[in-house]
């Protein structure tokens, strides 16, 4: 996946973007578990989190909690309120022990007043506080309770995320309740989920790298995209990427396929996802959001794990498969056709789509068909698009039941 932001509800900056404010008479030290302000209390100060954890969030009138934001190191928090001061509806508390700059709203507003620069600073603050607010309204209302709770951990790994020989871990303490408390669901929901995820028996690894996929190849393969136009010119935007992988401890690798898409559609909620990095080519993620959809009535979202790519030669359209050796299948080839692109691309997915759903393995020499009576050859040789070995197989003619080609170059 390629991203150039990040806007999951755990909000930290560089602390220095705030130095004109950072006077040390403002630096105050709080316990954790301290409340610094309950929700619609008229409040004089604004808070800048210097160390340590703040949890801003919203009570009903029964106690249920809907988490807001959690401002680390660099957060700024209550500044609405020297705009609009009914915008205070937010109770804010420590989770740790914290140091805060808590400065006057006079003095916040004077230094505003003389700095341009801050000024562009606040406004970049709060306009990324109405994105997060934005992300909140998306998840709640598009994704089911799994998929929030697999967005958490895309959140988290994003954010507090250390690489590891097994793949990534998370080094900040999360509660069950916690989690249901963002997402606006149960604790006992949460819990499910998680032991729906460890019973499956899947390992996941969600890896940040602040930095684009190397030597161009994205961008390379983006032109391989027939269906996007402007793939190529997108990725060479991408300024960095969140690797998303998934296996199957029991061998269940369609399970897997399955919530590895899952954890990638989660992912793509975050703002600033320009497209999906997967089986050889870069999706656009409207594209990939919609093709998952087909797991709804319990189908293999073939689209989002086989690339049905296409390429001229001298003689003829030829198409591939990209993304079956993940399966342990492999890769197709259709060579020298002179079919329409629309019907080449629909016929290599139909064999994809029965390899992969009747778990079929197709071998040299056997014939396949979509009728009684075609018999399509099918020929295991050294890949002509792919290095190794793969299946050409030949493609049938205007006249039922003929092949256009043996499957060989």
């Amino acid at each position: 996946m390629l991203a150039n932001k990040d806007f999951s509800p755990w909000i930290r900056y560089d602390l220095h973007q705030w130095s004109s404010l950072l006077d040390e008479r403002y630096l105050i030290r709080v316990k954790g578990k301290t409340v610094i302000y309950n929700q619609e209390e008229d409040i004089s100060q604004i808070y800048i989190v210097k160390s340590g954890r703040v949890r801003l969030s919203y009570f009903t009138s029964e106690g249920a909690e809907k988490i807001y934001i959690f401002a680390l190191p660099g957060a700024m928090f209550g500044e609405e309120t020297c705009f609009e001061p009914e915008a205070q509806f937010l109770h804010a508390a420590t989770i740790v022990d914290c140091e805060l700059y808590c400065i006057p709203q006079d003095e916040f507003l004077r230094r505003l007043s003389q700095d341009i620069g801050l000024n562009a600073q606040v406004l970049s603050s709060m306009s990324h506080k109405i994105h997060l607010l934005m992300e909140h309204i998306r998840r709640l209302c598009f994704l089911e309770a799994k998929n929030r709770v697999a967005a958490v951990f895309v959140d988290l790994a994003a954010v507090f995320g250390v690489r590891v020989k097994e793949g990534i871990r998370v080094e900040l303490p999360v509660i069950q309740q916690g989690i249901g408390n963002l997402i606006n669901t149960s604790r006992l929901t949460v819990n499910k989920a998680i032991s729906e995820f460890e019973a499956e028996g899947f390992l996941t690894a969600v890896s940040l790298y602040p930095f684009p996929v190397p030597k161009g190849e994205a961008e390379q393969n983006a032109g391989r995209n027939y269906l996007w136009s402007e793939a190529e010119e997108t990725t060479r935007r991408h300024r960095g990427q969140i690797l998303v992988s998934t296996m199957a401890r029991d061998g269940d690798v369609g399970q897997a396929a399955r919530l590895q898409v899952k954890l990638v559609c989660a992912a793509c909620g975050q703002d600033g996802v320009l497209g999906i990095y997967a089986n050889g080519t870069v999706y656009q993620p409207e594209f990939y959001l919609e093709a998952a959809q087909m797991m709804e009535d319990g189908s293999l979202p073939l689209l989002n794990l086989v690339w049905p790519g296409l390429y001229r030669r001298e003689g003829g359209l030829c198409a591939y498969t990209e993304g079956l050796r993940a399966f342990g299948k492999d890769e197709l080839e259709v060579l020298d056709t002179r079919a329409e692109p629309g019907d080449l691309r629909g016929f290599v997915l139909d064999i994809a789509s029965y390899v992969l759903e009747q778990d079929v393995t197709l071998r040299d020499g056997e014939t396949i068909g979509f009728s009684e009576g075609q018999k399509l050859p099918i020929t295991r040789s050294a890949g002509i698009w792919h290095d190794g070995m793969t299946l050409k197989i030949g493609y049938p003619s205007k006249e039922e039941g003929e092949d256009e080609n043996s499957g060989e170059t």
